[in-house]
């Protein structure tokens, strides 16, 4: 039978994950703006002759996903916390009964992935990039690919309620932009009616080990806001505050009376303006940027509501 294109499914864990048990966080990466791929290559030695020769070998998948809801974002950083992810990667399906497949590569316990992740939500879109990558030696390498002959794929469950389906029910589950306020050392800082932009991004930042792993220590921000209605006197409050900005509360909705807000403590970001007032435009461009310590981010999942805070 000639061997089909397709991701059957992509699942991410926390990188502790016993087979056979619930998972403490668990992302499936449904919903992609992109292809999803995984790549093996040789990371070869060169020799003066011109040939090269496999010395390591390159595991990695990246996708940007959709599914931003409330219970993926606290799973992520998690992970990022925790050193990387548990991984399973299932190749199309060959046959209906019984099932088989095109590979089933998996990454859990020792064989886990490191892990980068972006956060990115603006009036446009609302989504995340993840890479997932790791060199192997050559006999992990190649029982990786022994396994990956089986047709036993995870159940991520330790009884059938808690089993995750071979396709998820819900794979293109997306959370809309959903912009609700922003507040400024506790002042609304202007009419929503105002907002003619906005882009948060949040990054892992760290040092790779010998792996090509990534150890994340940072989380790094970058939230720019663009308000229209810039009148003197807006601009000349805007302009009084310090480059180290007072706390910020930045808040999303996630549908009705559900939200997602950003808390960063003052001091934790700073600040640049962009004023601009012209024949065709009058505005301030609002910039913050900052990194924070891993573990001095918390994060608190109450009912339908997730507050993530970031503290110096």
């Amino acid at each position: 039978m000639a061997s089909k294109q397709g991701i059957r499914r992509a699942v991410i864990v926390e990188p502790g994950y016993v087979s056979g048990t619930d998972p403490q966080a668990l992302v499936v990466l449904g919903g992609r703006v992109n292809a999803g791929k995984l790549v093996i290559e040789d990371d070869a030695i060169a020799l003066q002759s011109g040939r090269k020769l496999p010395n390591m070998y390159k595991h990695s998948f990246a996708a940007e996903i959709v599914n931003t809801s409330r219970p993926v974002l606290p799973a992520l950083l998690l992970m990022a916390r925790e050193g990387g992810a548990g991984v399973e990667l299932i190749g199309a399906r060959k046959t209906v009964t019984p099932a088989t497949y095109d590979g089933v590569f998996t990454y859990i316990g020792q064989n886990r992935l490191g892990m980068k992740m972006k956060y990115k939500a603006s009036n446009k879109a609302r989504t995340i990039e993840i890479e997932l990558k790791r060199l192997f030696d050559k006999d992990t390498h190649k029982a990786i690919l022994d396994a990956a002959q089986t047709d036993t794929i995870q159940t991520f469950g330790a009884s059938v309620g808690t089993q995750l389906a071979e396709v998820s029910a819900d794979p293109d589950n997306y959370t809309p932009t959903g912009y609700a306020e922003f507040n400024l050392g506790g002042t609304l800082l202007f009419d929503n009616a105002d907002l003619k932009e906005f882009k948060l991004e949040v990054e892992t930042a760290g040092d790779e080990n010998i792996f090509e792993m990534l150890n994340v220590s940072y989380l790094n921000t970058k939230l720019e806001v663009t308000i229209t209605n810039a009148s003197r006197e807006k601009i000349k409050s805007l302009h009084e505050f310090t480059s180290l900005t007072p706390a910020i509360d930045f808040t999303l909705k996630n549908g009705a009376n559900k939200w997602e807000k950003h808390v960063y403590n003052q001091g934790v970001l700073s600040l640049n303006r962009v004023t601009t007032i012209g024949d065709d435009e009058r505005t301030v461009k609002l910039v913050f940027e900052g990194q924070t310590p891993i573990n001095m981010v918390t994060v608190v999942a109450a009912s339908e509501n997730l507050t993530v805070t970031h503290a110096l």
